[in-house]
C-alpha cells in the first residue's frame, strides 16, 4: 500500500479481492497478523493459521487486503485518493470452464448460489466502471462483494 500512496494523487484504487476473504473466521490473532504483512514472524504465523495449504492462503491474502483498505483510507484520503475492493465470486473465466481441474466444486458452488450461475465478467467490469465515476464519488474506504449472494447464503445456512 506504501507504494500506492506514493504515486497517488486524485485518485481511484480499486483492488480485486475475493469473497472467500469474507469466509475467514474473524480473529482478533488473524486481525492483528493481517495488518502486519511485513512483520518477520508474518509467514510463520500465516503457515499455522492456512495448515500450509493455497486456497486457504488465498483467502487469509484477499481478508487481509480487505482489511487494509480499511485501516489505510483515512491516509489515502489525505491524497483526495479513494480506496475499495470489490470481492467477486465465481466468475466466467477460461480458469473457471469445464477445462478447470475440478469442475465439481465449481457446480456445487453455483448450484448453492441465490443466483445459480456465475458472473459474467462484463458484471464485474461494469462495477469497476461505475466506481470510477462522479456517482461514485462517495463510496470509499469498503468492499462490495459480487457473489450472487452466496457468501450470505453460505453465513446463515452453513453451506460447504
Amino acid at each position: 500500500m506504501d507504494s500506492f500512496y506514493e504515486i497517488c494523487d486524485n485518485s481511484i484504487l480499486l483492488l480485486i479481492a475475493s469473497m472467500t476473504g469474507h469466509l475467514v473466521p474473524d480473529s482478533k490473532l488473524y486481525n492483528k497478523t493481517l495488518l502486519n504483512p511485513l512483520n518477520e514472524k508474518f509467514l510463520k504465523k500465516m503457515k499455522i493459521f492456512t495448515q500450509g495449504k493455497g486456497t486457504n492462503a488465498y483467502a487469509f491474502a484477499k481478508k487481509g487486503m480487505i482489511m487494509l483498505v480499511e485501516k489505510e483510507v483515512g491516509k489515502f484520503a489525505k491524497k483526495n485518493t479513494r480506496i475499495i475492493t470489490i470481492s467477486p465470486g465465481a466468475v466466467e473465466t477460461p480458469m473457471s470452464s469445464t477445462d478447470a481441474s475440478d469442475t465439481s466444486v465449481i457446480e456445487t458452488f453455483v448450484k448453492n448460489t441465490p443466483i445459480p450461475r456465475m458472473a459474467k465478467p462484463i458484471e464485474i467490469t461494469k462495477l469497476l466502471q461505475y466506481l470510477c465515476t462522479e456517482e461514485a464519488s462517495f463510496i470509499n474506504g469498503t468492499d462490495i462483494l459480487i457473489d450472487g449472494g452466496i457468501t450470505s447464503h453460505m453465513k446463515y445456512n452453513k453451506i460447504f
